[in-house]
């Protein structure tokens, strides 16, 4: 948790009490959070929603 969430950061997020990991778009005071896989849809954070960043991603292990 020690790093700042940032535009086109991938972060950990809770929202709703759903957990998500997306990257972080910031346009026009606006929060978007867009994922990398083509067959999931984007999402707008809105006032009403239950938002919070767990963490920014700055690590990732694949298997091969």
């Amino acid at each position: 948790r020690s790093l700042e969430p940032a535009h086109k950061k991938i972060i950990v997020a809770v929202i709703n009490g759903e957990l998500t990991v997306k990257r972080l778009h910031k346009i026009n005071d606006n929060l978007y959070l867009l994922p990398e896989n083509d067959n999931f849809e984007g999402m707008i954070v809105r006032e009403e929603m239950d938002f919070q960043v767990w963490g920014v991603v700055t690590h990732v292990i694949h298997s091969t």
